[in-house]
Parts: C-alpha cells; structure tokens; sequence
C-alpha cells in the first residue's frame, strides 16, 4: 500500500511540473514543433518612385527557417542580394532585413537614388530545393514637369526724360534658356530699339534667371506693353507710359483754383486801343473824372458874364 501511494504521489508531481513548464515556457513548444512550409505574406507588388528617390522593394515572408533569401532582376544572370549580403558592386543596392516575430520576417531591397534604367521585374527567392519567387514590379518615372513662375516688376508711370527699368524672373528653374522682351507685341532687338538695354544674370541660391530692360531718356513713344516671355513660352506683362508735361501740371496744384482766381482778379483789363496806347479801364475812369473837373468852373462864369450883360442892358 505504501508503494502505491508512493508511485501517485511520483507521478502526479512530475505531470504538476510538466504542466508548469508547459505554462510558463510556451516557445518550448513551437521550437519542438516541426516548421511548417515557407510562404511568402501579402505585399505590395508594383512600386513607382520618382528618378532621384529611394525604391523599397517588400518581401514579408513566413516560417523561412533556416533558409536564404535572394534578390534577382529579371533576365540578369547573376544575384542582387544574398540573406543580408550585397553580391553585387553597387552600393546604391542594400538588403534590409526585419524581424517582425518569430515566424515572420521582412527582407526588402532597397535601390537609392533609382534611376530610370532600374524599372523592370524583381524577383524575391528563397533558396529551397521546391522554388519559391514573388515577382515586384518596379517603375521609375521623371518627376512631373512644373512650370516655373515667372514674374514682371517696374514702375507704371515715368516722366518724360526718366528711366525705364523692368526687371523680369523665371524662379525655380535652372534650365531656363533665357528671357525674350516684347513691347506691344513686337520683339525688342538692338537695330530697332538702339536705347534699350538688356542685361541677364543667374542665381544659384534661388534657381533663377533674371532679365532687366532698361530705357534711358524715356519719350511719349516709349509708352506701352511691354513682356518678357520664358523659354518654355511662360509669359509676364505690364504697361508702361510715359507721361508728359508733368512740371506745369505740378506748378497748378501747388496754386490751386484760390490762387489762379485772385491772379485773375488782379490782372488789369485791357479794353481799347487809343493813338497806339493800350488803355484800362482805370485810365479811362480817371480821364472823364479829369474832364469833369476842368468843365465845371468854365460854365460858371459863363452864367456870371451873361448875368451881368443882362443886368447892363437893363439900365
């Protein structure tokens, strides 16, 4: 009896540890297990990068063991990549390994600085004697085409004899060929437009071609639209006029109608013309007051003398 309760007690404490070492280490359990076949998890499968930029081909795959995997682009006879191995002299090629769990793991290829010639079909192996490829897609396009800004600045309005200076840029853009200039219409060239000056710079800080039109001695016929157009047909105008007569119109304002009326006021009005002498109506004024003056006594004694011949033939 004593043996038997020995033998449950040995038997029941080794399944309480089994049991316990089973809770507590369960990666025991799946190491022991047989791993199952290696399969490769959904990813992207057609990658479009920019000429310039990274290209990040994916490759997640499942219960790879001990096994390698291998980059190859399609049609080439020889490895890109071998497990995390470059094989290849290029150092724009790079194999990125990621463990994601214990099964799981992600061996992308990665291409710096992609250029076009890199477009074609990748092929993710795994060296197992049953062939196991996932085919990815590669696309590398030029980036899209952005027209450039292109922009116009000067004065509006120049007094006659003032300069002209419009200052044309096309930013963004290192490629640029150069800057035409127009006035309305017509191209400015150095046989017709002897006195206009263009001169054409570039920086490199800011990526831009600048072009400055400048008009000494600026005339009435100077006046009008004047562009500047890019090589790639990108345009920018303005109107220019040159204004004349702008000192008297100045002297005006400055007087104001307040004053041109009281110049008015005091000018002298001249009525009629007398033995070759211009005369006012203030001197004419003055004469008939002189007349008036000189005609007043000389009636008087004409009343006294034929006052005093009456009183004579009376008596």
């Amino acid at each position: 009896m004593a043996e038997l309760l020995a033998t449950v007690f040995t038997i029941v404490t080794h399944g309480v540890l089994l049991f316990f070492s089973l809770l507590f280490t369960p990666d025991l359990c799946v190491m022991s297990a047989t791993p199952g076949e290696p399969a490769f998890l959904p990813t992207p499968r057609n990658i479009t990068v920019m000429v310039g930029q990274l290209a990040k081909l994916p490759c997640r795959i499942e219960n790879l063991g001990s096994k390698d995997v291998v980059w190859r682009h399609q049609g080439a006879d020889h490895f890109l990549t071998i497990g995390k191995l470059t094989w290849v002299k290029d150092p724009n090629v790079i194999s990125e390994h990621r463990r994601i769990s214990f099964q799981v793991s992600d061996w992308n290829l990665l291409i710096k600085n992609a250029q076009k010639d890199r477009t074609g079909i990748y092929e993710c192996q795994i060296a197992a004697t049953k062939k196991y490829v996932r085919e990815v897609y590669l696309v590398v396009i030029d980036p899209p085409a952005r027209k450039p800004d292109i922009f116009l600045q000067g004065s509006n309005y120049v007094p006659m004899g003032g300069e002209i200076r419009l200052l044309c840029n096309i930013s963004g853009r290192l490629n640029a060929r150069g800057i035409d200039w127009f006035k309305d219409g017509d191209k400015i060239t150095g046989e017709r437009y002897r006195n206009y000056i263009i001169t054409r710079f570039w920086t490199v800080e800011d990526r831009s071609l600048y072009s400055e039109l400048i008009v000494d001695n600026s005339q009435p016929h100077d006046s009008g639209m004047f562009m500047c157009r890019g090589s790639e047909n990108e345009i920018s105008s303005q109107a220019v006029t040159v204004r004349v007569g702008g000192s008297s119109n100045v002297n005006k304002r400055e007087h104001g109608p307040e004053r041109e009326h009281e110049q008015l006021q005091t000018q002298p009005h001249y009525s009629e013309y007398d033995s070759g002498h211009l005369q006012t109506d203030e001197t004419r004024s003055s004469s008939a007051q002189g007349s008036s003056v000189v005609s007043g006594p000389w009636l008087v004694s004409v009343v006294i003398v034929t006052v005093v011949l009456l009183q004579h033939w009376r008596t």
